[in-house]
C-alpha cells in the first residue's frame, strides 16, 4: 500500500477490503517525516469504494506484455489455518507462502517453513534467507504485508513500461 520512491512515498490503495484501514498504522510516521524534511512528498491516492465492479481479472497480461518469465511456484509446505484463504492450482492451500520480502535483486526472505519454495528459489539462483514468521500470519499478512522499505538507495526502474490498454 506504500511504495517509497527517492523522497516520496506514495500512498496507494489495497486491493482487499478487509485490509482497507492498515494505511491508518502508518500515517503517523509519514506525518512525522513530512514535518521534519521540507523536500518530503506524501502522495495518498483516493480510497476507493471496492465494489465488485472495480476488480480487474487476470492481470497476469500485463505481466507477459512486458516480457516477464513467470515460474509456477511450489506447493506451499505450511498449511495457515486461518479463515480467509487464498487459492492457487492446488486447491485450498493456503498462499501466504509467496508472501516474501526482496532485499535485493537476489535476495529474499522467506517463510522458514517453506521448503519447497525455498529449494525453487535457490535452484533459479536466488539468495535465500529463511525467516520464522508463521506467528504473524493470523494478523493478514506476513513478510512482505508486514515490512516496509522507507528509504532505497539507486536508481528508479520501471517494472512495467508497457500498461494493460485502457486502464
Amino acid at each position: 500500500m506504500f511504495l517509497p520512491v527517492g523522497n516520496e512515498i506514495m500512498e496507494a490503495t489495497t486491493s482487499r477490503r478487509s485490509r482497507f484501514y492498515e494505511y491508518l498504522n502508518l500515517r503517523p510516521l509519514f506525518e512525522k517525516y513530512f514535518k521534519e524534511d521540507p523536500e518530503f512528498l506524501w502522495t495518498a491516492a483516493p480510497k476507493p469504494r471496492l465494489t465488485d465492479e472495480s476488480y480487474v481479472e487476470n492481470y497476469y497480461y500485463l505481466f507477459e506484455i512486458n516480457d516477464w518469465e513467470l515460474i509456477p511456484a511450489a506447493k506451499p509446505v505450511y498449511v495457515h489455518k486461518a479463515k480467509q484463504r487464498l487459492f492457487g492450482p492446488y486447491g485450498e492451500t493456503s498462499w501466504i507462502s509467496m508472501n516474501t520480502l526482496s532485499l535485493g535483486p537476489n535476495t529474499i526472505c522467506v517463510e522458514a517453513h517453506e521448503a519447497n519454495y525455498i529449494d525453487q528459489l535457490t535452484k533459479i539462483g536466488f539468495e535465500v534467507i529463511p525467516v520464522h514468521y508463521d506467528a504473524v500470519t493470523p494478523f493478514g499478512g506476513a513478510l512482505h504485508c508486514t515490512t516496509l522499505d522507507v528509504y532505497r538507495e539507486g536508481p528508479c526502474e520501471d517494472y512495467f513500461p508497457k500498461q494493460i490498454p485502457n486502464y
